[in-house]
């Protein structure tokens, strides 16, 4: 509780009086400023430790703990190397870095550094996992599942082991391999929504979609700030086209926290396919007020104005695509249906010309602008042409 780190924050004030230069209460007084928010501040006392002669090695593995935590993977990285150059043969360090590198992608150090561990320890669980996630993403799979094996013959309860086990065999496509290890975590841990939703993505990719869809509803039932669950539903309700339902689901997401970009877009979809034009149009200026980069939306938006019948509207929106990305062939394809539209044949034709042109050179041209430009050319009464 807040009020008991602000009584340690006071205690170690006292005795840091009595004591100014102690580093072991300026190390634990920073730790508690820490767990108060006070990220800042910790890491000075840390840093300051941590430069001190001899320096306090306690206190680096703290800032390398700090910095992995706020993604900064290079300066945890540097941390655990000054570790590893004051004392090679911690384990504890050498499993810190391991499962660094693992992260910075260095599957071979990440490995070394484990087996490194391994051979000072003996036998370790945390060194092991780490060198069976190394293994794993080395796509040496059956050396990270034989690490595993004798992990759970060892430890046949651990919640950490068998939760790698059934990722492991997820990631080797083994899914009902998988749902075993999982549904005995959901047994022991039933309110781990981890292991729920990675169930349910089974189930999904299993073409078990009444069991996925089922989960996610139990999920949105049972916790009423949960919001993962309401987008997977909306997800496989588009997918569906089953329009009436995904609307209800982004409804019910909308009331549980603000929309992102993303799905104010997919409602704009879903709104488009509803021939609720006006509503789709309002929808995707909603995701392009939040991020004005993203072509989606303006595509989106463009597009429903043109099933609303405003070509030049929705022209004068593709020209601001096309100025921001001159290559893109879909926004030259939107323009040339804007121009059959009108019945500019002839640029269409130079549209879809242009097109080809373009994909020749990446090697991705189609037949279909072939016979796009022949219909082009009939539908301008000069078949001879096409």
């Amino acid at each position: 509780a807040m009020w008991r780190l602000n009584e340690s924050l006071r205690h170690f004030d006292k005795l840091l009086r009595l004591s100014p230069g102690d580093g072991d209460y300026r190390r634990a007084r920073a730790n508690v400023l820490y767990a108060l928010g006070h990220e800042g501040a910790a890491i000075a006392e840390w840093t300051a430790l941590a430069e001190a002669v001899p320096p306090d090695q306690k206190a680096i593995i703290n800032l390398g703990w700090a910095a992995w935590k706020n993604k900064d993977l290079e300066a945890a990285y540097k941390h655990g190397a000054r570790l590893l150059q004051l004392d090679e043969n911690n384990p504890m360090y050498l499993r810190f870095v391991a499962n660094l590198q693992i992260e910075r992608g260095e599957q071979l150090d990440a490995l070394r550094l484990a087996q490194l561990a391994l051979d000072l320890l003996g036998k370790d669980k945390d060194a092991s996992l780490i060198k069976a996630k190394a293994l794993f993403n080395l796509r040496r799979d059956k050396e990270a599942m034989a690490v595993l094996t004798v992990l759970l013959r060892d430890f046949p309860d651990n919640q950490q082991i068998i939760f790698h086990l059934a990722d492991f065999l997820d990631g080797m496509d083994r899914k009902a391999e998988a749902l075993v290890f999982f549904n005995r975590l959901i047994n022991t841990y039933p309110e781990n929504l981890t292991y729920r939703y990675r169930r349910a993505d089974i189930h999904y990719n299993l073409g078990e979609f009444d069991k996925a869809t089922a989960e996610w509803q139990r999920l949105t039932e049972r916790y009423p700030a949960e919001t993962r669950a309401l987008q997977l539903l909306a997800d496989d309700a588009v997918s569906r086209a089953a329009w009436d339902e995904a609307l209800n689901y982004i409804e019910r997401l909308a009331g549980r926290k603000p929309l992102d970009e993303t799905t104010w877009q997919r409602l704009a979809m879903v709104y488009q396919s509803m021939k609720a034009y006006p509503q789709a149009i309002a929808a995707a200026e909603k995701a392009i007020a939040l991020a004005p980069a993203d072509q989606g939306s303006w595509f989106t938006k463009a597009e429903t104005l043109e099933l609303m019948g405003e070509h030049d509207m929705a022209e004068g929106i593709y020209h601001q695509i096309l100025q921001r990305n001159p290559n893109s062939t879909r926004t030259l394809a939107s323009l040339g249906r804007i121009a059959e539209a009108k019945g500019d044949y002839a640029r269409a034709i130079r549209l879809t010309q242009t097109i080809r042109n373009m994909a020749f050179s990446d090697g991705t041209s189609s037949p279909y602008l072939d016979i796009l430009e022949a219909r082009l050319w009939a539908d301008w009464g000069k078949i001879e042409s096409g």
